[in-house]
Protein backbone atom coordinates (compact mmCIF):
# COMPACT_ATOMS: atom_id res chain seq x y z
CA UNK A 1 0.00 0.00 0.00
CA UNK A 2 1.37 3.69 -0.71
CA UNK A 3 0.50 6.56 1.28
CA UNK A 4 1.11 9.99 0.63
CA UNK A 5 2.95 13.09 2.29
CA UNK A 6 5.25 15.74 1.31
CA UNK A 7 8.57 17.00 1.78
CA UNK A 8 10.76 20.33 1.44
CA UNK A 9 13.37 20.43 -1.24
CA UNK A 10 16.87 21.08 0.36
CA UNK A 11 19.99 21.66 -1.87
CA UNK A 12 23.33 22.38 0.14
CA UNK A 13 26.04 24.26 -1.92
CA UNK A 14 28.48 23.17 0.26
CA UNK A 15 28.36 19.48 -0.54
CA UNK A 16 26.25 19.26 -3.24
CA UNK A 17 23.40 17.10 -1.81
CA UNK A 18 19.82 17.65 -2.43
CA UNK A 19 17.51 15.97 -0.33
CA UNK A 20 13.49 15.91 0.23
CA UNK A 21 13.13 16.59 3.98
CA UNK A 22 10.30 14.64 5.30
CA UNK A 23 8.32 15.17 8.55
CA UNK A 24 9.90 13.25 11.15
CA UNK A 25 6.74 11.60 12.43
CA UNK A 26 6.80 9.05 9.74
CA UNK A 27 10.42 8.08 10.34
CA UNK A 28 9.68 7.57 13.95
CA UNK A 29 6.70 5.83 13.41
CA UNK A 30 8.07 3.32 11.44
CA UNK A 31 11.46 2.83 13.17
CA UNK A 32 9.26 2.30 16.37
CA UNK A 33 8.06 -0.77 14.89
CA UNK A 34 10.81 -2.01 13.74
CA UNK A 35 12.39 -1.90 17.16
CA UNK A 36 9.12 -3.22 18.62
CA UNK A 37 9.13 -5.77 15.73
CA UNK A 38 12.65 -7.22 15.93
CA UNK A 39 13.84 -6.44 19.59
CA UNK A 40 16.94 -4.30 17.47
CA UNK A 41 17.82 -1.04 18.83
CA UNK A 42 18.98 1.81 16.74
CA UNK A 43 18.80 5.47 15.56
CA UNK A 44 17.53 7.84 13.69
CA UNK A 45 19.23 8.62 10.23
CA UNK A 46 22.40 10.92 11.01
CA UNK A 47 20.92 13.95 9.04
CA UNK A 48 17.62 13.66 10.39
CA UNK A 49 14.53 12.07 7.46
CA UNK A 50 15.01 12.87 4.47
CA UNK A 51 14.91 11.22 0.85
CA UNK A 52 18.26 11.67 -1.23
CA UNK A 53 17.93 13.32 -4.16
CA UNK A 54 21.79 13.72 -5.16
CA UNK A 55 24.21 12.39 -3.66
CA UNK A 56 27.22 15.11 -3.81
CA UNK A 57 29.63 12.97 -3.33
CA UNK A 58 28.68 10.57 -5.74
CA UNK A 59 26.92 12.60 -8.77
CA UNK A 60 28.10 16.80 -8.08
CA UNK A 61 25.80 18.66 -10.03
CA UNK A 62 26.26 22.04 -8.48
CA UNK A 63 27.30 23.12 -11.85
CA UNK A 64 24.20 22.41 -13.72
CA UNK A 65 21.89 25.58 -15.27
CA UNK A 66 19.10 24.28 -13.19
CA UNK A 67 20.82 23.87 -9.68
CA UNK A 68 18.87 25.53 -6.81
CA UNK A 69 16.00 25.79 -9.08
CA UNK A 70 13.35 24.01 -7.01
CA UNK A 71 15.34 25.15 -3.58
CA UNK A 72 11.89 25.17 -0.63
CA UNK A 73 9.58 23.43 -3.29
CA UNK A 74 6.75 21.53 -1.46
CA UNK A 75 7.10 18.15 -2.77
CA UNK A 76 4.19 15.12 -3.11
CA UNK A 77 5.43 11.67 -2.86
CA UNK A 78 4.43 8.49 -1.88
CA UNK A 79 6.11 5.99 0.40
CA UNK A 80 5.42 1.99 1.34
CA UNK A 81 4.57 1.06 4.57
CA UNK A 82 6.20 -2.07 3.51
CA UNK A 83 9.87 -1.63 5.42
CA UNK A 84 13.12 -3.33 3.77
CA UNK A 85 16.13 -4.07 5.20
CA UNK A 86 19.63 -4.88 5.20
CA UNK A 87 22.29 -5.79 8.23
CA UNK A 88 22.36 -2.11 9.41
CA UNK A 89 19.70 0.16 7.82
CA UNK A 90 15.88 -0.18 7.45
CA UNK A 91 13.55 1.73 5.34
CA UNK A 92 10.62 2.38 3.08
CA UNK A 93 10.50 2.73 -0.43
CA UNK A 94 9.59 6.32 -1.80
CA UNK A 95 7.69 7.23 -5.20
CA UNK A 96 8.56 10.77 -6.84
CA UNK A 97 8.05 11.46 -10.48
CA UNK A 98 8.63 14.85 -9.72
CA UNK A 99 12.09 14.01 -8.06
CA UNK A 100 13.20 11.70 -11.51
CA UNK A 101 12.82 15.41 -12.95
CA UNK A 102 14.66 17.32 -10.66
CA UNK A 103 17.56 14.92 -11.49
CA UNK A 104 17.12 14.54 -15.16
CA UNK A 105 16.68 18.38 -15.17
CA UNK A 106 20.20 18.55 -13.67
CA UNK A 107 21.94 16.20 -16.45
CA UNK A 108 21.94 12.79 -14.82
CA UNK A 109 20.84 10.07 -16.75
CA UNK A 110 18.90 7.73 -14.18
CA UNK A 111 16.08 9.48 -12.77
CA UNK A 112 16.78 7.78 -9.84
CA UNK A 113 19.79 7.52 -7.57
CA UNK A 114 21.73 4.07 -7.16
CA UNK A 115 20.31 3.55 -4.01
CA UNK A 116 16.54 4.51 -5.34
CA UNK A 117 14.57 6.98 -3.59
CA UNK A 118 13.84 5.91 0.22
CA UNK A 119 12.95 7.21 3.06
CA UNK A 120 15.68 5.57 6.01
CA UNK A 121 13.72 4.80 9.30
CA UNK A 122 16.40 3.26 11.39
CA UNK A 123 20.05 2.33 11.76
CA UNK A 124 21.24 -0.29 13.67
CA UNK A 125 24.28 0.56 15.19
Amino acid sequence: MWYQSTGILNYDNDTGWIVLRVHPSIGRYYGWWVQRLTGKKGSSPLHDYHVTVVGGKYEDTRKSAEWGLYRDKRVDFEYSNIIEADEHYYWLPIQCPFLEKVRLGLGLKNPRPLWKFHLTVLHIT
